[in-house]
C-alpha cells in the first residue's frame, strides 16, 4: 500500500499557485516528492488589503508567473489523486478540495472527485481540545522536527502532514 499526501497553496485564497505531494510506502519511506509550481493567472493577495501578508510563499511571484497554468498540470494532478494504488491524505483538506473545484471549473475540466483522509481529523481524535488546528501548531504540539522543511512550500507541507 502507498500513501499520497498533498497540499495546495493559493495566490489569493482561491486560485492555485502550487500543488505539492509526497508519496510514501507503508513504512513511511518517501518514494516521491514534488512541488508543481503553477501560474495562477491572477494577482497575488496574501494578506488583508495587500498589507502584512499572513503567509510567505516558498517562491517569488515572478517564479509562479513564469510557469504554465493549472490546465497544463491538471492531467498529472488528476492521475496522482485518482490513482487506486494510493490512499490520499492532506491537512485541513476541505480547503484544498475547494481550490481544486474552483480551478477545474475555471479551466473547464472535470472535477477531481476523490475520497481523502484529513490529518486534522486524526489529530482531533487524539486531542479533543481542538476541532481545527493548523499544521504548524500540530507540528509544535507533537514536537516534530521540521527544521529542514519550509512552511507554505506545498511539497514540504505535504511532508509535514505525513509526519503528523
Amino acid at each position: 500500500m502507498k500513501y499520497l499526501f498533498f497540499d495546495i497553496e493559493c495566490c489569493d485564497g482561491n486560485h492555485i499557485c502550487s500543488f505539492g505531494y509526497v508519496i510514501i510506502d507503508e513504512k513511511f519511506n518517501i518514494i516521491a516528492k514534488k512541488d508543481l509550481v503553477i501560474n495562477p493567472e491572477k494577482p497575488f493577495n496574501l494578506g488583508r488589503d495587500k498589507f502584512n501578508p499572513r503567509i510567505q510563499l516558498a517562491y517569488q511571484e515572478d517564479t509562479f508567473y513564469k510557469q504554465k497554468n493549472f490546465k497544463y498540470f491538471y492531467p498529472t494532478i488528476k492521475e496522482l489523486l485518482c490513482n487506486q494504488e494510493y490512499v490520499v491524505l492532506g491537512h485541513s483538506i476541505s480547503s484544498d478540495l475547494q481550490y481544486l473545484k474552483i480551478a477545474c471549473e475555471r479551466y473547464d475540466v472535470d472535477n477531481v472527485d476523490i475520497g481523502v483522509y484529513d490529518t486534522q481529523d486524526f489529530y482531533y481524535q487524539l486531542n479533543k481540545k481542538y476541532k481545527t488546528r493548523s499544521l504548524e501548531n500540530i507540528i509544535y504540539d507533537l514536537s516534530i522536527k521540521v527544521e529542514n522543511l519550509q512552511e507554505h512550500k506545498s511539497c514540504d507541507d505535504a511532508e509535514m502532514s505525513m509526519l503528523i
